[in-house]
């Protein structure tokens, strides 16, 4: 949600958020990259910080309205290719975890409808009461996106006391919506989830689910290989990032670092290669980048040798794989 957050805070309030996220410890210079995480503590102190500079009792609210699918990157490009919103709220529930290892989706079936539920993770403490509307508010817009602008919960129900505001979640919701309840849900109609959506495709759907199933598998992978790719993903376009210079930035000796990762079942190496490959597809899948754009933002020196890694990763040029998502794009 902190992209989502960066464009309010930009578009609606007009207010630069660099100084909050330099405020909250935060790097603002990564402020929408692929792949970049930032820690539950930081980003609780960049709600609160935003809340006190906008004034605004209702941020969630407008924050989950400046959602969209490139805030959201390869997981809202899955969402937009899901056939129906039962399937890309599916995808929400298991994939969530890529955007947010703070909070857990859950849902439930009741009569004609279901329930999503948003709840802190197990460990989470003093989460912000402002992200659970910001959460439902940003399910509700994304569904609205791939599906039909007027679309209407059944109800909505906010575990926040209410801020005095009823109008303005009434408004936007389009349903009941109840403040200071055991729990932050909001109920969506079955026949609206089954509906297929126009921009369905389920060969992009699928690829998508592939990408994301590799994403959660970092997320649950041993802390010194996350912390090697996130840097990675960081400093990739800086240019050539050796194995020194990355153990040199966890304030480690190289060793140190090889036998961390080889205790971990991996190298540097297939780190390097394996977070080159990720970004690859996400950047030529998911966003406008030109192929020499690409290969100077994964740290290649020239256009050539990423064309020649490509193959090998894929056994197709960087080339062809754009022109065969293009060309499925086309079919849908």
């Amino acid at each position: 949600m902190s992209g989502a957050l960066s464009e309010a805070l930009v578009n609606h309030y007009g207010i630069d958020p660099a100084p909050l996220y330099e405020a909250a410890g935060l790097d603002p210079t990564s402020i929408g990259k692929a792949g970049v995480r930032y820690p539950f503590s930081g980003l609780a102190r960049l709600w609160v910080e935003a809340m006190e500079v906008t004034g605004d009792p209702c941020l969630g609210l407008v924050a989950g309205q400046h959602c969209r699918p490139t805030t959201m990157q390869i997981l809202g490009f899955a969402w937009l290719a899901s056939t129906s919103l039962e399937r890309a709220m599916d995808r929400w529930a298991r994939y969530h975890r890529i955007a947010s290892t703070a909070a857990a989706v859950e849902w439930r079936e009741e009569d004609d409808y279901r329930v999503y539920r948003l709840r802190a993770a197990p460990g989470v403490r003093n989460m912000p009461v402002v992200l659970g509307e910001a959460g439902l508010a940003a399910i509700l817009t994304m569904c609205r996106r791939a599906s039909y602008p007027d679309l209407a919960p059944v109800w909505v129900r906010l575990r926040r006391p209410d801020p005095g505001h009823h109008s303005r979640y009434v408004e936007f919701f389009r349903c009941p919506v109840s403040f200071a309840q055991e729990e932050n849900g909001i109920a969506l109609r079955v026949s609206d989830l089954e509906r297929p959506l126009p921009a369905g495709n389920l060969d992009l759907a699928q690829d998508a689910d592939r990408l994301l199933d590799r994403m959660i598998a970092e997320v649950d992978e041993g802390e010194t290989t996350s912390r090697v790719r996130e840097l990675l993903v960081q400093h990739l376009s800086s240019g050539r990032l050796t194995e020194a210079d990355v153990a040199s930035r966890l304030n480690r000796s190289t060793s140190s670092l090889q036998r961390d990762l080889r205790a971990e079942g991996t190298t540097f190496r297939q780190l390097l290669e394996g977070t080159r490959r990720d970004m690859a597809e996400r950047l030529l899948t998911s966003e406008s980048r030109s192929i020499g754009q690409t290969a100077f933002m994964l740290g290649y020196s020239d256009q050539s040798t990423f064309t020649r890694a490509f193959r090998r990763w894929h056994g197709i040029s960087p080339g062809q794989f754009v022109r065969h998502r293009e060309g499925q794009a086309l079919q849908a």
